[in-house]
């Protein structure tokens, strides 16, 4: 039986999923705004980073692990919007999901650029955050609140449109 629940759950775990986003660029009214939790997790250097030390920047928080075939196909992506955006006060977080790895993905984070800080978090974080399977990624606002989630892999054009709005 555990041959047929296993492999089911690699696939759930690591899919994209059936919630669908909100059209390209819509973007939530204020009013719905639910402020974001702060938290404060390792960098891969040893030092730590909390979500607080970002206030006043876009955010796109993304949860993801080296293993996740979604999660390698939506980074490069990411590295080609911290790029292009990150002197307009965007800031790409990744939250690494590899349950202290830390060579492993320190190894992908040089095969794949990544130039923006991964943070690592032991499950805890992504429980709060209520991510059930990954790539999960959220937007956040200046003002530090949640605008929008995604869970499953997006292409780069999707979250340059939700971005493009907030850093205006």
């Amino acid at each position: 039986m555990w041959r047929m629940v296993i492999p089911v759950f690699l696939l759930l775990a690591c899919s994209n999923s059936k919630e669908k986003p909100k059209e390209k660029g819509e973007i939530k009214k204020k009013s719905t705004f639910i402020e974001v939790a702060d938290f404060t997790l390792s960098t891969l250097d040893g030092d730590t980073m909390a979500l607080s030390d970002f206030k006043g920047k876009v955010i796109i928080l993304d949860f993801w692990a080296t293993w996740c075939a979604p999660c390698r196909v939506e980074i490069p992506g990411f590295v080609e919007l911290q790029r292009e955006y990150g002197e307009m006060d965007l800031q790409i977080l990744g939250v690494s999901l590899d349950g202290g790895r830390k060579e492993g993905i320190v190894e992908f984070c040089e095969r794949y650029y990544v130039n923006y800080p991964i943070l690592m978090d032991n499950g805890e974080v992504a429980r709060k955050f209520g991510v059930t399977a990954i790539p999960t990624t959220y937007i956040i606002d200046r003002d530090g609140n949640f605008v929008k989630k995604y869970v499953g892999a997006r292409g780069k054009e999707v979250f340059k449109s939700d971005i493009e709005e907030l850093l205006r």
